[in-house]
């Protein structure tokens, strides 16, 4: 979806247009729940996911003029996984503090995808063992196809300062899934093809978390 329909949409929404409102709000529901399930407990993505949305509709007149709106719900998404983390966590944490975190030291529990390839799951548990920044702007890359002008807006940052990001955060996972396949040799291509792999996980997770049917836009 281009960038002048979603603003019409927006200015729609703001005017108390619902049905452009539900329209925004269906096309970025799978994205939502995508970058939310592999980051929280399972038990928490459904409340999250309203979270974001709630967010949205009380923050709509925030976003800037000639900004990207899905860059937008994405911000919105993170700050929600880092409250939760603050929440659950019992003591103050700012957003810094839990990025350098992984979700596996926050108590996320194990992955609990029903995915139908092992070297998926692999995948997912290397994410889930770098640190939080590193699992989040990977998976925008790859898994939702956030561009870099977007990723500098997310980030509010360079995108020199992106690719650098992007760079470090691909040696990490690479490191990760090298140590997690040292054993299995069937996965022994996985860390030299990572591209190619993470792109085949992405069209399983989308038939996962496809748009919703219907959403309330209030």
């Amino acid at each position: 979806m281009d960038l002048d329909t979603e603003i019409a949409e927006l200015e729609s929404w703001r005017a108390g247009d619902r049905k452009a409102a539900d329209a925004l709000i269906r096309r970025h529901h799978g994205m939502i729940r995508r970058v939310i399930h592999n980051k929280v407990p399972a038990q928490a993505l459904d409340d999250l996911t309203q979270q974001v949305f709630t967010a949205l509709v009380e923050r709509r007149d925030q976003i800037r003029a000639g900004a990207s709106v899905r860059a937008y719900i994405l911000v919105i998404t993170k700050r929600v996984i880092a409250d939760y983390y603050r929440r659950s966590r019992g003591r103050p944490l700012d957003v810094d503090d839990i990025d350098q975190h992984t979700v596996a030291d926050l108590g996320a529990g194990p992955v609990t995808m029903l995915l139908a390839r092992r070297e998926h799951r692999l995948l997912l548990e290397a994410l889930r063992a770098i640190p939080l920044e590193d699992q989040f702007i990977l998976e925008l890359k790859y898994w939702e196809d956030v561009s870099g002008p977007e990723l500098t807006q997310i980030y509010e940052a360079t995108e020199p300062a992106i690719r650098s990001r992007l760079r470090r955060a691909k040696e990490r996972l690479t490191a990760k899934v090298a140590e997690l396949t040292r054993d299995c040799r069937e996965f022994a291509d996985t860390v030299t093809d990572l591209d190619a792999w993470a792109q085949r996980l992405r069209e399983e997770l989308r038939t996962l978390y496809p748009g919703a049917q219907s959403l309330r836009a209030d």
